[in-house]
This record gives C-alpha cells, structure tokens and sequence, in this order.
C-alpha cells in the first residue's frame, strides 16, 4: 500500500506570510474505532481554530480503492471557500460473455451472465462500486468527478503526476500477456466553479489503473475489466485570495501526521492477512496434490484391473485350447 499521507492533497511551494487564520490552531484526531479492540487515533493535525474538522476511518464497506479501509477527512473553513478532502476510491468492474455453437445453450448461459452482473449492480448499490464497462478512460474523470460539481464547472489545467504513473508502471508496465490490458494514469486538475456565491479554484488528484482480460474466438468471447479508481485527494481556496489561502493549506498540511501506533497496527494486519492467504495458497496446492495423487492412485487400480482382466482372459483362452 502507498503511503497513507502521500500526497494528501497538492502543497503549492508559497513564502509562508504571516496569517492572521493561524493566529490561533486546535488540533484535531481522526479515530479508527471499527479497524482494532479500541479506538485508536489514526491522523491529527492542526487547523484554524474556527475550522471545522470530520473524518473516520471506514472498514465496513463492499469496495473502493483501498483494500481493507478507507481514512476520510474534511477539513473546511467557516465560511465554506477554503478546504480539503480525502475522499474513498471507486472500483468499476464489468463482466461479459458470449457463446457460439447451440442457441438454445447459448441463450441460456448467456441470460446466467447477466444474471450474475443484475446481482452484483444489486449488492453494490449505494457503494463505490460501479457495474459498467469502460470503453474511454476520460468516462472516469467525466463520471466521478465532473458530474459531482456545479453546472459550468471549468476545467482549468490538467498535470501529470509522474510519481503515481511510475509506480503504476512498476505494478502493471512490461510486457503484457496475449488478451491482457493494463492501462493507468495519474494527474492534478485546477477547476473552477461557484461556491457559496463566489467562485473557487480546486485541485483534484485524480488516478486510476484499468486490468482487462480479452479472448475472442468464433464460439466464445469473454472481457473482464477491473478498473481501480484510487482515493480522491482534494482541496479548494476562493479565486480571489487563492495565493493567501494556499500558503494556509501548506501550513496545514505540514501539521498532519499518523499515528505511528496505529501505522503499526495497520502494518502488523497486512502481514497477517498476508500469511493467511500464502498459507491457504500452500494448502490448496497441497490438496490440489493430494487430489491427483488420489487420481493416479485409482488410475493405477483401474489399470491393474485391466491388466489382470487380460490376463485371466489369456489364461483361459489357454485352457480352452488344452
């Protein structure tokens, strides 16, 4: 996993003025109380005193960019304009089949296919995950972000973020197998658009790695898409003091730290489920052994059964011809 605060949201490199918003900070924690035995605090930092400050760390939930939770934060300034975000990821997965051969068999499985994707749009209503095939990666940016702001948002800038890029190259570049895909990309985006009656400029990291799976023959095609959207990272300053509350932001976001207990924790529950899942890894391919030892073993029986059956058949041919 990428660490937690990497990139919490864009830190924009301003002299830092005197400001009259840090005159007087609080701190604030953000508390795991689903993750452990107890309540543990898993991020604090400081803030304007009239700031207001909400977050959790969520476990409970079908599916998002983060494997086993999601840290949420917002920060916001009393009158709106001036904030940040972390937001949970989003998945999109899409599964589609198609049979050649009978119709009747066709059909049939085909209608079991769809069926399976009816349940999944079912179970995962409400969440962050997604049932729909992407066949334009901008639909990521388009649906997830774009729709969520005001009418007339505009899209200022758009920028690489090579650091993300780069570790997605390290996970899914190379060489790619017959019938695989693996697509990602990672950028900044400035947008501007009203807020409380006067327009702000928000920067959103935005990120996102696509694992397709193809195969085409006359009598059978199959597409598997996995899209991960990872966790939206963002902030927003009012237009017309956007420098001033920047430099804000830079102050706050060097006041944020995990708690290194709580990192622990987190730590030590990876390595768990880790030698979980490599233990059951080595078990099934102990059965799957045991299983084909099984097989060869009745094989041989059935073998030497054969075997004798000619045999015996040899024998008393043998007889007969005495």
């Amino acid at each position: 996993m990428r660490p937690i605060l990497t990139a919490v949201f864009a830190l924009i490199a301003l002299p830092l003025a005197t400001l009259g918003a840090w005159a007087q900070t609080k701190t604030f924690e953000i508390y795991d109380k689903q993750g452990f035995d107890r309540p543990i605090v898993a991020m604090s930092g400081q803030v304007p005193q009239d700031w207001t400050v909400t977050g959790e760390v969520v476990w409970a939930k079908p599916c998002s960019a983060n494997e086993f939770f999601e840290l949420i934060v917002t920060a916001v300034a009393p009158d709106g304009r001036t904030g940040f975000r972390m937001m949970p990821g989003h998945q999109i997965i899409w599964g589609e089949t198609r049979f050649g051969g009978d119709p009747y068999t066709a059909q049939l499985m085909q209608a079991q296919a769809e069926a399976q994707m009816n349940e999944m749009r079912t179970k995962f209503r409400n969440s962050n995950c997604h049932v729909a095939r992407i066949t334009d990666p901008e639909q990521l940016f388009q649906v997830l972000v774009l729709q969520n702001r005001p009418a007339g948002t505009q899209v200022l800038a758009r920028r690489p973020n090579e650091a993300v890029r780069n570790s997605y190259a390290q996970l899914a570049g190379g060489p790619q197998v017959p019938g695989t895909r693996n697509l990602y990309d990672a950028y900044e985006v400035d947008m501007r658009y009203p807020l409380n009656g006067a327009p702000v400029i928000e920067t959103l990291h935005f990120s996102w790695i696509m694992f397709s799976t193809e195969m085409n023959d006359p009598s059978f095609y199959m597409l598997n898409q996995t899209t991960i959207v990872d966790s939206l990272r963002l902030d927003w300053v009012p237009e017309e003091r956007a420098q001033q509350q920047r430099a804000l932001l830079t102050q706050i976001g060097q006041t944020l730290k995990i708690n290194p207990e709580w990192q622990s924790r987190i730590t030590e529950f990876q390595r768990k489920i880790s030698d979980t899942r490599r233990r059951t890894n080595e078990q099934i391919q102990d059965d799957s052994f045991d299983a084909w030892k099984d097989r060869w073993k009745r094989d041989d029986k059935i073998h030497k059964r054969v075997i004798d059956s000619i045999w015996e058949r040899d024998d008393d041919d043998d007889d007969d011809d005495d």
